[in-house]
């Protein structure tokens, strides 16, 4: 019999009164199902690591299990235990937390919003969104609405303001006080609003350095509006910056790959015909390339590389590049393609799903796999997977006009 895995995910910095409305509302909705609160150990953003979110939850009545995940909206290491082929995921999401249902291209995306159990298809196919109605709570006599207003709300209290907090938050824990000293710790004081760095190097790479002092000058004069902006400016006002220097950056760089880049210094090349292995994705995911953290859909080929490094293509691709042997080992077809070694720091955008993979200068080779199709490979795995010019070698930079096929 299938079963049912309800998951509510979420970042709770910290878990609160909205919160608990929504786990409540979904154990409602569905009492039979295996039901469980996930939650990252991410501290990079926000303050609360993973075991006083636990901590917290509970205080605040959450029963069912609660489990640490990577990415609460993946809960893979939940989905781990369950048979993608037959069992049902169904993930807790907010009306204030809405989830793409479609993909960039038009296309049904995995997650799909939730009808009926009997609506519902495997995970290995799809997962659904349980949505939650929104659920506004009073704090010290105001009106709160999110996680943020909570945090400001506690910096700006004093030791009594934050003990009534505590106990509309929290009113059947007999621990408030251990509550209280986690609370000052982690949200005693206001936290500086976080403002992105800029990309390594990328202000030096633009070629009007006057720009680049402008935006430093910007940002700088920015903070103290911040401090005093409401939440709803302050998102603004970001969002407004972030804009504002992406398209500086594009509009004063010419560092980028396009098919003009490779006709001089590439050569052709195709891939060695060596054993490769690979697995079949049962559900969506992420994996760590050796360029950076790529998403895949379920029904992806997970490739695995020479030295143990791991990155995902589409069934199409595997189809057009890959002789499958079965029992997932494949070898490449030997298709001719063109390649050259990076002369700057950049990322090209995978064509098939539009995700970023990063390279760095000397260090990557750019492999054109078709028009406005590029991949990119580090140059000690290029020497072992690539056929090579006779006269360049894993070391030295590529200048010759080579032909690989016979």
């Amino acid at each position: 019999m299938a079963k049912v895995i309800v998951i509510y995910g979420g970042g709770f910095q910290p878990f609160h009164a909205g919160h608990l409305s929504s786990y409540l509302e979904a154990k409602r909705a569905f009492p039979k199902a295996d039901f469980y609160v996930a939650a990252s150990n991410d501290t990079k953003t926000r303050p609360i690591p993973f075991k006083d979110k636990k901590f917290l939850a509970q205080q605040a009545g959450v029963a069912s299990p609660f489990v640490e995940v990577k990415l609460p909206i993946r809960p893979l290491e939940i989905l781990d235990k369950y048979n993608p082929e037959t069992d049902i995921f169904i993930l807790v999401r907010s009306e204030r937390d809405p989830v793409a249902y479609t993909k960039k291209d038009g296309t049904p995306g995995y997650y799909q919003p939730f009808v009926s159990l009997d609506e519902c298809n495997p995970f290995v196919s799809n997962g659904y969104i349980f949505v939650t109605k929104k659920h506004d709570f009073i704090l010290n006599g105001h009106e709160v609405y999110s996680g943020t207003q909570v945090r400001d709300m506690y910096a700006d209290s004093d030791d009594s303001g934050r003990m009534q907090m505590i106990d509309q938050m929290y009113p059947k824990s007999k621990q408030k006080n251990t509550i209280k000293k986690m609370l000052d710790t982690y949200l005693g004081t206001k936290a500086e609003p976080v403002i992105a760095k800029p990309v390594k190097g990328a202000v030096k790479k633009l070629k009007d350095k006057q720009l680049a002092e402008n935006l430093s000058n910007l940002i700088r004069k920015a903070r103290p509006l911040l401090k005093e902006s409401t939440t709803e400016q302050k998102v603004k006002l970001l969002r407004l910056m972030k804009e504002a220097y992406k398209h500086a950056l594009k509009e004063n760089t010419d560092m980028s790959i396009n098919d003009d880049w490779f006709k001089q210094g590439s050569f052709n090349t195709y891939k060695k015909p060596a054993i490769e292995k690979y697995e079949i994705a049962k559900y969506p995911g992420t994996v760590d390339t050796l360029e950076g953290q790529i998403h895949f859909d379920a029904g992806n080929y997970i490739m695995t590389g020479p030295k143990g490094e791991r990155y995902p293509i589409s069934p199409e691709k595997f189809k057009n590049l890959k002789d499958d042997l079965g029992h997932g080992k494949c070898k490449p077809k030997k298709i001719s393609k063109i390649a050259k070694l990076a002369d700057h720091d950049g990322s090209v955008v995978l064509q098939y799903n539009g995700q970023k993979l990063n390279y760095t200068a000397g260090n990557d080779y750019i492999v054109q796999h078709g028009p406005g199709d590029y991949g990119v490979v580090k140059k000690d795995i290029f020497a072992q997977t690539y056929a090579l010019p006779n006269n360049v070698t894993e070391n030295s930079p590529v200048s010759a006009d080579y032909l690989s096929e016979k």
